[in-house]
């Protein structure tokens, strides 16, 4: 996928186009791994390998993206896709183009398109039920939901880890956690879960000031990405396109030891970068007094995975 990627502000133009080719899959230039030598594929209705009619976009896919950039933004757009064509780790455009998709959709596509299992469950009652009548699962949840968490998220659950808080996406999950390190951090500093709110806490917090919004903080490291929505962009760190224009928070970050490989080849160097690290996640834990850290989490890219330690 990262050869098709946004050249310019028009639709028209927005990327770059590929070379028609034949399909992978056949003889020729390109030939694909022998029968014997290659891996059975993920699904037994995947091709044999990817298949390029058309330049990319092709001219369907390009009328598509000139009409749907009349009421939504397609810099950004990679490929125009045909989902109801696409299968397995395969994705389909409009102009019977495939390719392997090692993208995923931000890795939210881990069992391939158009599951055949996926696609029974979504025909069943439950699923019906769920999709329909969408609950506000704090307020209003099902019969069923206790069972469901018991036989579904919890049967993978860390060991310890027996309550579930959900979200609709990785920003909203990094946002939950930067508000539970916070809430921990001020209900110790309170005394603990019993302990109620003082007047001035209630007060101060409706003019955003302390102690109700209390000077803390979330340490990141650099070239980490943990969201794009107000509070996580503060600890991303990975392009200024994400950041640019958004008021932040004064939130600290450190250096993420940059690994070597091989790793046994460069073992001495990797353990110094990760020391350096760590001094200087200490030395702002310890040292930031405006606005101390709560929490710190582990850098990522793609798809968001911050877990906090307290």
């Amino acid at each position: 996928m990262a050869a098709l990627r946004a050249a310019g502000a028009g639709a028209g133009k927005a990327m770059r186009p590929l070379s028609p080719s034949r399909s992978f899959a056949t003889g020729g230039a390109l030939r694909m791994a022998s029968p014997a030598a290659a891996a059975a594929p993920f699904r037994p209705d995947e091709p044999a390998g990817p298949v390029v009619k058309t330049p990319i976009p092709g001219p369907v896919a390009t009328r598509l993206i000139e009409e749907l950039g009349e009421s939504f933004e397609t810099r950004s757009v990679n490929m125009m896709a045909d989902y109801s064509k696409s299968v397995g780790n395969y994705i389909a455009d409009p102009d019977g183009n495939l390719l392997l998709d090692v993208y995923a959709q931000i890795a939210s596509i881990p069992v391939g398109y158009n599951n055949a299992a996926l696609a029974e469950a979504a025909r069943t009652p439950e699923m019906v039920d769920a999709l329909i009548n969408r609950p506000a699962l704090g307020n209003f949840p099902s019969h069923t939901w206790a069972s469901l968490l018991r036989t579904g998220i919890l049967r993978v659950a860390p060991r310890g880890l027996d309550n579930v808080y959900t979200a609709m996406a990785g920003s909203d999950a990094n946002e939950i956690a930067y508000k539970a390190a916070f809430m921990y951090r001020r209900q110790r500093e309170r005394g603990g879960p019993e302990a109620d709110f003082s007047a001035e806490e209630l007060e101060s917090a409706m003019r955003n000031e302390a102690p109700g919004s209390p000077p803390l903080s979330i340490l990141s490291f650099r070239q980490g990405f943990h969201g794009r929505l107000f509070g996580t962009l503060s600890t991303t760190r990975s392009k200024p396109i994400h950041k640019l224009d958004i008021p932040a928070f004064d939130w600290p970050q450190a250096t993420f030891p940059q690994t070597r490989y091989p790793l046994d080849e460069h073992a001495a160097a990797n353990a110094a970068a990760e020391q350096a690290s760590l001094d200087e996640v200490e030395h702002l834990i310890r040292t930031r007094a405006s606005a101390p850290p709560a929490a710190s989490g582990p850098t990522t890219t793609g798809t968001c995975r911050t877990r906090p330690t307290w």
